[in-house]
């Protein structure tokens, strides 16, 4: 992150489960979508002890209703 001066990652996963233009899904993805972003938001975060900086987590995610029914939000908020 330091070495080109990145202030976070935007997370662009199509689609957890749903999957789209021919890119494998499973199941699974539902949770494997939230331990990815808390991994992630995990090293950001010591990364951000370290460095003192703080590190951005978003992502970029469907406006529509199977989205979101196939990831874990409440999960992905606390």
């Amino acid at each position: 992150m330091s070495l080109y001066g990145f202030d976070g990652l935007d997370m662009d996963w199509e689609y957890p489960v749903q999957g789209g233009n021919h890119i494998v899904h499973r199941p699974e993805d539902r949770e494997n979508y939230t331990l990815l972003l808390r991994a992630v938001r995990e090293a950001f975060n010591e990364l951000s002890q370290r460095e003192g900086k703080t590190y951005l987590l978003s992502i970029a995610g469907g406006a529509f209703p199977a989205f979101a029914e196939n990831i874990q939000i409440k999960e992905l908020c606390s």
